[in-house]
């Protein structure tokens, strides 16, 4: 008959720092498979990862037997307590703690014949079941498939982090003398009424009443435009025309930035030249298109020049 497996260790507590007491606190699971007398133990490492409500564990994730724990350790004994005490409607408890236990391979012995049954490291589920004489019996199970149980402990870890809840109430209540302090040193508003008096409307009288509104013709309505303004006009609206033509007619792009910003060159250069011809006389359409053509011919020569000088470069 092969012996009883029985894995022992140290559990570190790591989601609560009040309860990290590293003397003392060994876990003992043991494997009731058999009824031999003889045990064999294996010395592990026990680490808590989480602490997860018992309805979120999938039954098809777990072992088919379970091993039963013990501790000697009564710090380890209170933590338990503390954490078994929430019952759901069943009257048992609520919540489990997710353990990994890793091989501890500094004690292992090179000449036993029994080999060691799991993994190097496994996951565990160790929870309680509360008997009928009310005493609590530690179980767990090892964790077959890989579910991530860690992410769902924020909800439970109220009761097992009195400092927590407590900080929160602290700043509430801060916050609500705060608020009282504001309200006591906020002035008093005091109500103020204005009576308004009631003017009466007076009757329209003849001497009130506007005179009647003679129309105006329309020769008194529109200033005397000048001759030189509107000549100035004109010969600016014919110079924009003709220079836009001109570049469509070469291809340019009239929504690129470039091709605005060399419109905008020539129509200001050829302005100012002809800033005292615009105000006298009408501008042929022949000398526009002429200092236009003049214009893009300079501008051409000086590109093709930058480029000459960059390619000697």
């Amino acid at each position: 008959m092969s012996p009883q497996v029985v894995w022992h260790g140290p559990l570190t507590l790591i989601k609560d720092t009040h309860w990290q007491v590293p003397v003392n606190q060994n876990l003992i699971l043991c494997d009731q498979t058999t009824t031999s007398s003889e045990y064999h133990i294996f010395n592990v490492i026990y680490e808590m990862k989480s602490i997860i409500p018992l309805y979120t564990v999938k039954l098809y994730t777990l072992a088919s037997h379970a091993f039963k724990g013990s501790t000697q350790s009564q710090p380890l004994l209170d933590y338990l307590s503390m954490i078994y005490q929430p019952v759901n409607c069943f009257q048992q408890p609520k919540y489990a703690l997710l353990l990994t236990m890793t091989r501890n391979d500094k004690n292992v012995d090179p000449f036993s014949q029994i080999q060691y049954p799991l993994a190097s490291t496994v996951h565990l589920l160790l929870y309680a079941q509360r008997t009928t004489d009310n005493t609590l019996q530690t179980f767990a199970s090892v964790i077959r498939d890989r579910l991530d149980y860690t992410g769902l402990d924020a909800p439970c870890l109220s009761f097992h982090q009195p400092s927590t809840l407590e900080k929160h109430l602290r700043r509430c209540q801060q916050l609500k003398a705060l608020q009282d302090q504001r309200r006591r040193d906020r002035p008093e508003r005091t109500l103020i009424y204005t009576k308004r008096r009631i003017v009466p409307k007076k009757a329209p009288s003849s001497s009130s009443l506007l005179p009647p509104i003679s129309r105006q013709t329309s020769s008194s309505s529109l200033p005397p435009s000048s001759s030189s303004s509107n000549l100035f006009d004109t010969n600016k609206k014919n110079l924009k025309t003709i220079l836009w033509s001109r570049l469509r007619q070469l291809d340019y792009d009239s929504k690129h930035d470039d091709t605005k910003l060399y419109y905008h060159t020539i129509y200001q250069s050829i302005q100012y030249i002809l800033r005292n011809t615009f105000k006298t006389e009408m501008v042929s359409h022949d000398v526009l298109e002429q200092f236009i053509e003049r214009h893009l011919t300079f501008y051409a020569a000086c590109e093709e020049h930058t480029q000459q000088l960059g390619s000697d470069q």
